[in-house]
């Protein structure tokens, strides 16, 4: 018997399944991707069947490698996203008043910078200018850095027509997003 995981697109195992080894190789079923387990980690490696399934596969890797990159960096979940946005903006625009000729009184413009800063027990500027740090590297070095190898990952493996060398080049790129 194999053990079989099935994956969504983000690469999150969605259920597990036991099937006997003739059964056990990469497919698409219903949304999903499932991948041969081997008994051990380093022998783990999907069984492919079509050029197009290892296509299929190989994309949902990078997207799941991907998504876990980013989770290194930004805490997932619903609606964290827009958090991080509206932190950012109201930091920016924080630094931005600080500077001006009428500098900010109250917490009423600024409720993320203002309460983020009394968690953490640090002055207002303090706390803007570390929101504004991490927001700036995210957006100009982190996510491009992962955005441009899942893209041009993508194209690459789409322009592929050998199983072995779209298989060789996803461990690559999934290595290098695991690095990041």
């Amino acid at each position: 018997m194999n053990k079989i995981e099935y994956l969504d697109a983000s690469g999150n195992v969605t259920r597990t399944v036991n099937a006997p080894g003739d059964e056990a190789e990469v497919g698409i079923h219903d949304g999903e991707v499932s991948y041969r387990i081997a008994a051990t980690v380093a022998e783990c490696s999907p069984v492919i069947v079509s050029i197009e399934t290892a296509k299929a596969a190989a994309k949902s890797r990078i997207d799941g490698a991907a998504s876990r990159a980013r989770s290194r960096y930004l805490t997932t979940g619903v609606g964290q996203e827009w958090v991080y946005q509206a932190k950012l903006a109201q930091a920016q625009d924080y630094l931005a008043a600080l500077s001006s000729s009428n500098p900010p009184t109250s917490a009423e413009a600024w409720p993320y910078v203002y309460a983020e800063s009394n968690a953490k027990g640090i002055c207002n500027k303090e706390c803007a200018s570390e929101i504004v740090a991490a927001g700036t590297q995210w957006l100009n070095v982190v996510s491009p850095k992962i955005e441009s190898l899942r893209v041009s990952a993508k194209l690459i493996i789409e322009n592929n027509t050998s199983i072995d060398e779209v298989s060789a080049y996803i461990q690559s790129i999934v290595s290098q997003l695991d690095g990041i």
